[in-house]
């Protein structure tokens, strides 16, 4: 009875230390390629279920792509000028998209303080 006893408490560690092994392999892995990626999707848009356009960053150079299930194909490379124009319509996009929500969360709490 001793033996299954110590048997069970072996496999049930052996398991706890092979799930902290994972985990910290997982979270070490998530910060280390953050800070070396050559590769760096900065825009990507469905345009149907199956297909997507992205602006892609490959060692400072930027590219349009087309991704698919079956492939990924580059469109056009982009100036850098192009990038900037994109990046700040992207910004200003999101600032617009704050600036609704702002107004709108801001009604909701006057109608909340009136009703």
């Amino acid at each position: 009875m001793e033996g299954i006893f110590a048997v069970l408490q072996t496999l049930v560690v052996l398991i706890i230390v092979i799930a902290l092994a994972h985990i910290s392999l997982k979270l070490l892995n998530k910060y280390m390629v953050k800070q070396n990626r050559i590769i760096k999707i900065l825009e990507k848009t469905a345009v149907n279920p199956n297909s997507s356009l992205g602006i892609v960053e490959v060692s400072g150079k930027y590219y349009l792509m087309s991704f698919t299930q079956g492939e990924n194909t580059v469109l056009k490379e982009l100036e850098k000028e192009e990038i900037e124009e994109v990046l700040k319509e992207k910004e200003m996009n999101m600032d617009i998209k704050e600036n609704i929500i702002y107004k709108k969360v801001n009604s909701l709490i006057e109608k909340r303080k009136y009703n």
